[in-house]
């Protein structure tokens, strides 16, 4: 069988200026995360493509399509970039860009990231932390067209003022 082929048009990584992160254990892949990879692997996507290519993670092995990659032109990892578009309905801004990767983590636990607010992926908080001294911002996140039936929708969620991103 012939390999297939790939190519792919690249684009700068907004986060593509540092890599953060602990590496995804084989035990925990999901639809979520399926490579050994930092949660911030600092790559373009086509970069990424290359070494899943070359390493050999894809089912059929090493090399295992015929990849191209079109480079980003006068891209470079030291250079920040911007949104031209929303990458998510919850994504506004660079702000939420460079959050997501560490907030994101709450997101299966009772704890709200903000979606149905007008800060999505930029505070989080929660009902359960009403009476803890010093939680004393709140936001009650509704039900949006980017963030329908947001967790605790309709409920005042908590969180300390300490380290809020203003």
């Amino acid at each position: 069988m012939l390999p297939v082929e790939v190519i792919i048009l690249d684009r700068p990584n907004p986060n593509g200026f540092y890599v953060d992160g602990g590496i995804l254990q084989d035990s925990y892949k999901s639809g979520v995360g399926q490579l050994p990879i930092p949660v911030v692997y600092g790559m373009t996507w086509g970069e990424l493509a290359q070494m899943i290519n070359g390493e050999g993670w894809l089912e059929s092995g090493k090399n295992s399509c015929n990849l191209t990659v079109i480079p980003c032109k006068n891209y470079s990892h030291s250079k920040k970039s911007y949104l031209i578009r929303r990458p998510s309905p919850n994504i506004r801004d660079m702000r939420a860009v460079y959050l997501y990767a560490s907030i994101c983590f709450f997101e299966n636990t009772l704890i709200s990231v903000g979606r149905g607010t007008d800060f999505p992926f930029e505070v989080y908080g929660s009902p359960y932390l009403e009476n803890v001294e010093g939680f004393n911002f709140s936001f009650t996140p509704q039900s949006t067209s980017g963030a329908q039936n947001p967790q605790f929708e309709n409920e005042k969620c908590y969180r300390d003022v300490i380290g809020l991103i203003n």
